[in-house]
Order: C-alpha cells, then sequence, then structure tokens
C-alpha cells in the first residue's frame, strides 16, 4: 500500500513498520520509496535475531560501500528503523541517498546503529553490558567530534563493540576497562586518538589490557609517555609489539613491581623509536633463552632503552637482532647489551654495539672478518670490548688461546696504526675466572690486556 510522508524543513521524516505476527529467522521485508519520478531506494529490514543475513542488506540498505565508515555501521544497524536510536539513523541514511542537501554525520549514524544492535542483542555479559561500551563510546563522540583522527579511533571501537556482540556474544573485562579509561582519563585517550586507527592496534591494546589485568595501568600512562615524547609512529609501533605476545612475557611485566615496570616500558617505546621493528621487539620479548632467574623481561627493556637513549649510537638493531637466538649463545648476546648498558650507565661514552669488521692483518694476506662487541670513546681513542660471560666462553688449552689471540690481531689492524693492547678490554663478572693460559698471556703483553669486571646477572 502506498502512503504518503510529509517531510520537515530540513527533508527529514520517521515512519515505523509494524508486523502482524512473528518474523521467523532471516525473513526480510522489503520497502520502497520513491521519492521523485527519477529516484527510487530500497530499504530491507532483517530479523535482529538473523545475524548471518545482515551483510546481505549493506547494499539495499545505503546503496554504499561495505568498507567505508558508513557501510560497516549499515551492516550492524541492519535496518532495524522501529527502535533505539532510530533518529539518528534516519536521519543520516537518508542524507547518504543525496537527495538532502546536508552531509551525513557518520559518526552520529555509527553510534546510532551501535545503540539499535545493542538493543536487540541478548549477550552473555563479562565485566560490563554491552549498552555500558555504547555509552562510553557516545561520552567520546562527544568530545571527539568533528576531530579527523579521533573520529578514526571512535570507529575502531565502534567495530570491537560490534564483534563482540555479533559474533562472541561477550564484552569482556579487558574491552569494557579500556573504553572506560579513554572516557575518564582525557590526557590517555587524547594520546590513544593521534594514532590508534586500525582494528590492530585496538586489538593489541585490548589484549595488553587483558594481560596485564591490575598492571594495566602503567600500559597506558606509557603510551601516553610514549606519545608526548616520541611522537604517535614510536606510540604505535610501541603498543604493537603486545600484539599476539605470549603468555610467558606478559605473565612476567604482570607480576613486575609497578615502578620497575613503568621504566621498562619506557624502555621499550625509546628502542621502538628507533625504528626498531614490533615484530623482532615481540620476539625477544618472547624468546625465553634469554632470560633467567635474576634477569627478567624487565631489566632488558631498560636496558635497551638506555642505549636507545645514547644519540647516534650505532649497531642497536643488529645487536637487537642477535637476541633472537635460541640456544646456549643468547645469554651471551645478552650479556653485550647488558654490559653495553653498564658501561653508558657509568659514564663511557658507547657509540657502537656489534660492529662488524673486515682487515687484513697481514700484507698480501686475504681479508679476515669478526666482530666487536662494544665500541667505547676514552680519552679521544677508540677502545674494543670483547664480553665472555663464563669461563666457558673464553675455553681453554693452546686453541683457544690461538683463538683469542687471532681475534686481538684483527682488533688492533682495524684500530688502525698506532694501536695498542691498552685498547683492547675484556669484560667478564666478577665470579668467572679467566683460564690460566689466557691470562698469563694478557699479563705478558707490553701493555696489558685490562680485564673489566661487569655484573652479569644470571
Amino acid at each position: 500500500t502506498a502512503n504518503t510522508l510529509m517531510l520537515d524543513a530540513n527533508g527529514e521524516g520517521v515512519f515505523t513498520v509494524t508486523s502482524k505476527g512473528t518474523a521467523s529467522a532471516g525473513t526480510s521485508i522489503r520497502i520502497f520509496s520513491k521519492v521523485n519520478p527519477e529516484a527510487e531506494t530500497e530499504i530491507a529490514l532483517v530479523n535482529p535475531d538473523a545475524w548471518d543475513y545482515t551483510c546481505d542488506t549493506i547494499m539495499s540498505f545505503v546503496g554504499g560501500d561495505p568498507s567505508t565508515n558508513a557501510g560497516t555501521v549499515s551492516s550492524i544497524a541492519g535496518g532495524f528503523l522501529v527502535v533505539g536510536d532510530v533518529g539518528s539513523c534516519a536521519k543520516n541514511l537518508w542524507r547518504m541517498t543525496g537527495w538532502s542537501s546536508k552531509d551525513p554525520n557518520y559518526v552520529e549514524l555509527s553510534l546510532g546503529g551501535l545503540g539499535i544492535l545493542t538493543t536487540f542483542a541478548e549477550v552473555s555479559v563479562v565485566g560490563a553490558p554491552v549498552d555500558a561500551g555504547v555509552a562510553s563510546v557516545k561520552t567520546l563522540a562527544i568530545r571527539f567530534v568533528g576531530n579527523p583522527k579521533a573520529e578514526k579511533f571512535l570507529t575502531v571501537f565502534i567495530e570491537q563493540i560490534k564483534n563482540a556482540v555479533a559474533f562472541s556474544g561477550r564484552f569482556g573485562w579487558a574491552e569494557a576497562n579500556f573504553l572506560q579509561k579513554m572516557v575518564t582519563d582525557i590526557p590517555v585517550s587524547d594520546a590513544f586518538k593521534l594514532f590508534m586507527h586500525d582494528d590492530g592496534l585496538a586489538k593489541a591494546a585490548i589484549h595488553a589490557t587483558e594481560k596485564l589485568g591490575a598492571n594495566a595501568e602503567s600500559f597506558y600512562q606509557a603510551t601516553r609517555r610514549a606519545v608526548a615524547t616520541h611522537g604517535e609512529e614510536a606510540a604505535k609501533k610501541f603498543v604493537q609489539a603486545f600484539e599476539g605476545l605470549g603468555d610467558e612475557a606478559f605473565a612476567a611485566l604482570k607480576n613486575a613491581p609497578a615502578g620497575e615496570l613503568d621504566e621498562a616500558l619506557d624502555g621499550l617505546a625509546k628502542v621502538a623509536n628507533k625504528g626498531i621493528a614490533p615484530f623482532s621487539l615481540k620476539r625477544i620479548l618472547d624468546n625465553p633463552h634469554l632470560y633467567g632467574s635474576a634477569y627478567k623481561r624487565t631489566n632488558l627493556l631498560k636496558d635497551l632503552g638506555e642505549l636507545a637513549d645514547i644519540p647516534n649510537l650505532k649497531g642497536l638493531e643488529e645487536a637487537i637482532a642477535m637476541l633472537k637466538a635460541t640456544n646456549a649463545q643468547a645469554k651471551g648476546f645478552r650479556y653485550e647489551i647488558e654490559g653495553g648498558a653498564w658501561l653508558a650507565r657509568n659514564g663511557k661514552e658507547v657509540i657502537e654495539l656489534t660492529k662488524r669488521v673486515a682487515v687484513v692483518i697481514e700484507e698480501g694476506a686475504q681479508v679476515v672478518k669478526t666482530d666487536i662487541d662494544v665500541v667505547v670513546i676514552e680519552g679521544g681513542k677508540r677502545i674494543y670490548y670483547q664480553f665472555k660471560r663464563s669461563a666457558a666462553a673464553f675455553g681453554s688449552g693452546e686453541k683457544r688461546l690461538t683463538a683469542t689471540k687471532s681475534w686481538v690481531k684483527k682488533a688492533l689492524a682495524d684500530l688502525g696504526d698506532g694501536a695498542t693492547y691498552s685498547q683492547i678490554r675484556y669484560v667478564t663478572d666478577a665470579s668467572v675466572t679467566i683460564p690460566q693460559k689466557i691470562a698469563d698471556w694478557f699479563n705478558s703483553l707490553e701493555s696489558v690486556i685490562v680485564v673489566e669486571r661487569i655484573p652479569h646477572l644470571d
């Protein structure tokens, strides 16, 4: 039956559709609305229980692209124009047809669609009602409307709520906690809104919230400091490092004292600011071979942060790549980071890590290669440090002595003319006894090779 709807001065009007019975799942009602002789639109009203059918209504409902903000919202609104936030949906969907001179308000439409969705959803709620999540997003919308970056941030969480309701039937503690934090802590939400514009980042942040539990506050504040100190891109990499991070790594961070965790997370942000890939950061946090009873993940992050603070430091990325080792060598590579940070804290001018050298020791000989663990400037001269975490790392016997002499020759060749043994330093923990043959050779030289004792935690 054709009926006439009189529009107001803004070109807006609302109508209601009622049913004489109860529609079965999948039932759709199609309404054709002729605006003028040249244009006709179609609206599909879908049974609210029929989630599997909602995507089929996207094109007929708004005639839009489902990849856009409006298209995504239309898939969750599903044509339920009889309850909830009817006014905002009807008004903005009307404007999207192009028959109104006013532009649609996409944020308003998104929120209206959410309200309608949660009205119909029967969900098993964990922590907070879904409607509480919608209310949180609406509160943020009032503060953020008109800010393009902030509106992108809002749509990410609209999508999170939509998926929670439509697919899992749950809106969990972590989601509720994160949204509530965004509403109540303006400095934190102002930081997150600048960079959190995709679903992966939102999932990483919610994952961190869930796994850190009571220590999630440290994560929020570290992210805020990362934005303020290092900028949006560094903060993005910082958050991405938590995406898919393993339970063992999260447990270690969660159980750290709050102050220690804060310092460690700031260290992670500093390293992210150096352009280190989030995947690499996740790999080293998930690598159990790096850690022991005394040296924890928080220790590594603080040490890496100390080194990242050094202006123009070379080799940090290469040193971090070595930390991916999954064998007994892992702690040896970690000792180089541990020791390099110790030197920096104690006033040494560290300029390079994991220096790769290729030299010719004798005229006409072949090029030989080696690595220098840490390079320091002292008294205007370069000092080359080689780290050995245990007596076994030095080795014993004539063969290992020959290998030690060979490395020293390569290091001196790279240092150049005039270099002396005093520019070579071997480093080990105070508990390590250097094998006798090697110790005797160090002490027999005209300018003795110094052995420095730098702590190595198990």
